[in-house]
């Protein structure tokens, strides 16, 4: 992935957050690809959803997606959404159903909307 060490400190180092759990999509890789980091660290576990690549999958694979989410949600304490996302917006209604706190990161480049 694209997320090194630091930016997983940015939620372990606050001595808020015990160990994250991580729901997307995931591409499997026999060799790391140039650009891409080892993303993995003590207390961050990975459950990618591999079946979906993108696009319409988020529909198609709607839900697989909502199963997988509802299966991690219903065991923490509180979730961080990183929004705007397909799989942002579908832990938001889970969140929501079940009662959930939340926190919602919005992610992306401003300067990308002009």
């Amino acid at each position: 992935g694209r997320f090194t060490a630091k930016t997983w400190a940015r939620y372990l180092d606050t001595g808020l957050i015990d160990s994250l759990t991580v729901v997307s999509r995931g591409v499997k890789l026999e060799t790391m690809r140039d650009g891409l980091v080892k993303s993995g660290v003590p207390k961050v576990h990975f459950d990618p959803v591999y079946e979906v690549k993108g696009g319409i999958d988020y529909y198609l694979k709607a839900g697989l997606i909502k199963d997988r989410l509802r299966k991690h949600i219903k065991q923490v304490d509180v979730v961080i959404i990183r929004a705007p996302s397909a799989f942002g917006t579908y832990a938001y209604n889970i969140c929501q159903q079940l009662n959930k706190p939340y926190i919602t990161e919005v992610v992306g480049c401003t300067w990308d909307l002009t």
